[in-house]
């Protein structure tokens, strides 16, 4: 079945942007649900409880020497992690943690360039950020938070495949694929500078091409594997 999916997030974060991603995590599932061995769906649970653990892996996950509190997307990963497995319950049957920060994501301590919208390594969690940059344009921050969750939600439903890039985090390499084609899961969906009009439109508004849905479906159908 496909996991259930926990929201998680500071207690800074805005109501319309949890919204956002609760309801772009939700466009993703409603494309795989009806392929679901045993008809089986997956939840999504607003988990508001979680405030506290999200701020400790955020505090401890400020990269060093940093003036502005920017995060060690490596670092956070790990501290999910340990978390995640001191539970009793197994690792893939807990809910699918998608943790939404105010922070800006750099990839790890030596390679610090800034992550655009989230990061996912596939088996463990998304990390989206409301740092877009365009808070003040309260449409471009909308469609850059949509995208950045499509885009990290369909790795984890599989988009890992014929890798067009390679990362390491922590002791552990992911191939994740990025799409060729129109397709929120291009590796720069996000950029939206310098669209206007109908370019900025057709951007605002991209989804999973047919290939990378036929792959969601196809992880599915194999009970997610």
């Amino acid at each position: 079945m496909i996991r259930p999916m926990a929201v998680l997030w500071e207690s800074s974060i805005k109501s319309a942007d949890i919204h956002i991603v609760t309801r772009s995590i939700r466009e993703a599932l409603d494309i795989v649900a009806p392929f679901a061995p045993n008809n089986s769906t997956s939840s999504i649970k607003l988990d508001y409880g979680a405030e506290s653990i999200v701020s400790q892996w955020v505090k401890l996950s400020v990269l060093k020497g940093s003036s502005t509190g920017e995060i060690d997307a490596t670092r956070m990963y790990q501290l999910v992690e340990v978390d995640m497995k001191a539970s009793k319950i197994p690792l893939g049957e807990q809910p699918f943690p998608v943790i939404i920060i105010d922070r800006d994501l750099r990839y790890s301590e030596a390679d610090r360039d800034r992550v655009i919208g989230g990061i996912c390594p596939m088996d463990l969690c998304v990390i989206i950020t409301v740092r877009t940059h365009d808070e003040n344009d309260r449409i471009r921050h909308e469609a850059i938070l949509r995208q950045a969750t499509l885009h990290e939600v369909g790795h984890s439903l599989s988009l890992i495949s014929q890798a067009r890039t390679t990362n390491v985090v922590g002791d552990k390499t992911y191939h994740w694929k990025h799409c060729g084609n129109d397709c929120v899961m291009r590796a720069n969906t996000l950029s939206l500078t310098g669209l206007t009009g109908q370019a900025l439109k057709r951007a605002m508004n991209c989804g999973f091409c047919s290939e990378c849905r036929d792959g969601m479906v196809a992880f599915v159908k194999a009970g997610g594997k």
